[in-house]
């Protein structure tokens, strides 16, 4: 086998050299270049390179600036439209509240007298309940299932619920029929003090 030391020359190295550069050395060359620092600009980077969706969490924390001054207040806005006013109790809405009064009846007849007082609803009612009054002490009913502490009434139902009784309580759909309020009274003897109180619900059907 004859060497081919002796062919070797100038011309046939640098011909080998390019064409191992065109066929793939010069892409492996280019990959394995390391940039200098800082010499990538932003005239060397094609729009839309560099996006945040792009960027790690570390990057994207460097590029929060400072929180910047209060802005100037804005001017205060027109007052709005009032609202409408409930002209009744809706269907399957309860309101609820409280009742009391005291005194000491004084009577020179001798005959029984009956104190009360009115109570008005906050929303008027649309229909005329039907009432039920739950005394001290008594349990309560289907129609008025709850307590003075937590007063309910079935729908269609005004319901009292005494917490202190010095006499049966009792009370009635007026004024008005009971379409804005009620009345509770007892009777009691002469020279008598009296107190009662507690809560109420009612329920529109």
């Amino acid at each position: 086998m004859k060497s081919i030391t002796g062919k070797l020359t100038y011309a046939n190295v640098v011909s080998t050299l390019c064409l191992f550069l065109v066929l793939g050395g010069g892409a492996a060359f280019a990959a394995t270049v390391v940039l200098p620092k800082n010499s990538v600009g932003t005239k060397q980077l094609k729009k839309a390179a560099v996006t945040p969706s792009k960027l790690n969490k570390a990057a994207k924390q460097t590029l929060t600036g400072p929180q910047g001054p209060v802005g100037p207040r804005g001017a205060q806005g027109e007052p709005g439209v009032p609202g409408v006013l409930i002209d009744a109790l809706p269907s399957g809405k309860t309101e609820r509240g409280a009742f009391g009064f005291a005194s000491t009846r004084f009577d020179a007849g001798g005959s029984a007298y009956t104190p009360g007082t009115e109570v008005s609803y906050p929303i008027p009612l649309s229909f005329k309940p039907t009432i039920e009054v739950i005394g001290e002490g008594e349990s309560p009913t289907a129609n008025c299932p709850g307590n003075v502490l937590d007063p309910q009434a079935a729908a269609g139902f005004l319901c009292l619920y005494s917490e202190r009784e010095d006499a049966e309580l009792s009370a009635e759909n007026n004024p008005a029929q009971g379409h804005f309020g009620f009345l509770v009274f007892f009777e009691t003897p002469e020279g008598d003090n009296y107190e009662n109180h507690g809560t109420w619900a009612v329920t529109a059907p």
